[in-house]
């Protein structure tokens, strides 16, 4: 099941000032405080920021991944039947 999040799984280190400020622009599944800055991971289609790696998918992204997926598709139909 990891394999339905490959790809889509990113780190990047943010200070705790960017941090608080750019939280909201990410679906952010782990953040840790690293000396001063927080590594950041979160799950995206396409590169998040020019500083993001790729990092391995596990399980648990893979849920969030899919849930994210379904939520969209379903948001998608809403706007379809509104219009």
């Amino acid at each position: 099941m990891a394999e339905l999040a490959t790809e889509k799984v990113w780190e990047f280190h943010l200070t705790p000032n960017e941090f608080e400020v750019e939280k909201e622009n990410y679906l952010i599944v782990h953040h840790m405080r690293e000396g001063d800055l927080i590594r950041v991971k979160c799950l995206s289609e396409d590169l998040p920021r020019p500083d993001a790696v790729q990092v391995r998918a596990n399980l648990e992204d893979a849920y969030l991944w899919l849930m994210k997926s379904k939520s969209r598709t379903k948001d998608e139909k809403l706007s379809a039947v509104v219009v």
